[in-house]
């Protein structure tokens, strides 16, 4: 039977009972991959991202998801290249699609107006030739085939006019143009081919203001200015200071929200 010298130092597993445990390295734990940081520049791109919706309502916000697209190539690279140790790929690549759908979404949208106003454009100009035509065919020695020009010309404006300007007196000033003696016959009006879109502050229509050219054979070729209206989708002349004592309706002196 063994005996323990009263001088021998214990024996170490008896003096510390936690000595028999595991003893782990103190740089366990901290090799690469145990610790994964967030990208700060994916978060950055997502906020931009997000925010890029406010270009759909303003040009003036199209910085927003070139940022975010920016931010969110330069995040979707450092991840990619951080060796595991970032994280963040996924907001970067939600940052990149959002931007990119919300600046396709935007220059869709111009696309379309540009379309639109083109149309509108061509249609505006289309009806100046078209008075134009219908007045220029005015014969007084033809009334049957003046009073079909005539009537044809006056459905060219919208009812408003209409209520200013009876037909008499419409007939009775284009026929005058006809027989002028100093200027000799109107032979043609068209537009010099400047229009300028607005919205009418009261009643939300769409209006346009166009100059149109009269041709004569003799003298300088007068300017007249012509407003339209566009109504349920159609465009109808709402004024002209050939007729200077029927004026257009207040709101249209009142326009704003330009569109060119």
């Amino acid at each position: 039977m063994s005996q323990t010298s009263p001088n021998s130092p214990p024996d170490t597993d008896e003096a510390d009972p936690l000595a028999h445990l595991y003893k782990m390295s103190r740089t366990a734990g901290l090799g690469s991959g145990d610790y994964v940081a967030v990208n700060a520049v994916a978060v950055t791109s997502l906020v931009f991202g997000l925010a890029g919706a406010l270009v759909i309502v303003d040009s003036l916000f199209i910085v927003l998801p070139l940022v975010g697209l920016i931010l969110g190539i330069i995040a979707w690279r450092q991840v990619r290249h951080s060796s595991g140790t970032q994280t963040g790929g996924l907001m970067a690549g939600l940052a990149i699609i959002l931007s990119v759908g919300f600046l396709g979404a935007k220059g869709g949208k111009e696309t379309l107006q540009s379309i639109q106003l083109n149309t509108d454009k061509k249609e505006i100009t289309r009806i100046i030739d078209v008075l134009g035509q219908n007045i220029s065919a005015i014969d007084p020695n033809k009334p049957s085939e003046t009073a079909t020009h005539l009537g044809s010309a006056y459905d060219l404006f919208d009812e408003a006019f209409k209520s200013r300007v009876s037909r008499q007196r419409f007939d009775l000033v284009w026929l005058e143009s006809r027989s002028s003696p100093y200027f000799g016959p109107l032979s043609s009006i068209h537009s010099n081919g400047l229009l300028k879109f607005d919205t009418d502050p009261r009643s939300g229509d769409l209006i346009c203001t166009s100059i149109a050219i009269a041709e004569f054979p003799h003298g300088e070729s007068p300017r007249w200015t012509m407003i339209f209206r566009q109504l349920n989708g159609k465009w109808y002349i709402d004024s002209t200071d050939v007729f200077p004592n029927a004026p257009a309706p207040q709101a249209q002196q009142q326009q704003q929200g330009n569109r060119i």
